[in-house]
């Protein structure tokens, strides 16, 4: 089994063996039957793993699909430069945010500004910084907020020109120029009083 805690919403999940072929198949559904409306992300904490192979990585991409299908986030923290590395040739920092202990996963993703009474919903997303990728984005941020608010045509019309508008900027001058590949976090905060 796996060490777990849920501290302020997130849960926490240590992985102290190696993520190898067959080594932790039940992680998934060990995953699942925690998520839950109150879980705003998962935090797979490899700080103990002393090794990873492939199908280590291709479980945690697994994680990873099963975890934004339930709209939540998956961070990963990581204080083995071999383990690190390993996450960085197969180009899975471009997808999932990784940190060097927990604390830093509160600290890049909390909201000090929530006034007292007002329920938060967090919404997390990272594409490629490719322009096809933009419609993705454009329907992942429809479905959000329909779900939380009531909008006028014209401010639909608006939001949908602002995002397309600033992630054709970042694409454009912060890869495209530039001839880099990388990823495009997207955070959607939803406020209600």
């Amino acid at each position: 089994m796996y060490d777990f805690i849920v501290l302020e919403n997130y849960l926490f999940i240590s992985i102290s063996k190696d993520l190898v072929f067959g080594s932790n198949d039940s992680l998934e559904s060990f995953i699942e039957i925690r998520l839950n409306s109150d879980i705003k992300g998962v935090v797979l904490n490899l700080t103990n793993t002393t090794y990873i192979d492939s199908s280590g990585v291709s479980h945690i991409l697994r994680i990873k699909k099963m975890i934004d299908l339930s709209l939540k986030s998956l961070f990963i923290v990581v204080d083995n430069p071999r383990i690190e590395k390993v996450l960085k040739i197969s180009r899975i920092d471009k997808y999932i945010n990784i940190y060097k202990n927990n604390q830093d996963v509160f600290d890049f993703n909390k909201t000090d500004d929530i006034e007292p009474g007002q329920k938060v919903y967090e919404y997390n997303m990272a594409i490629p910084g490719e322009f096809k990728y933009i419609q993705l984005v454009e329907s992942f941020l429809k479905n959000i907020l329909e779900k939380h608010y009531v909008f006028k045509d014209k401010d639909k019309y608006d939001i949908n020109m602002y995002l397309e508008e600033s992630l054709s900027n970042s694409i454009e001058h912060g890869y495209e120029e530039s001839g880099l590949k990388g990823k495009i976090s997207i955070l959607v905060i939803c406020r209600k009083t």
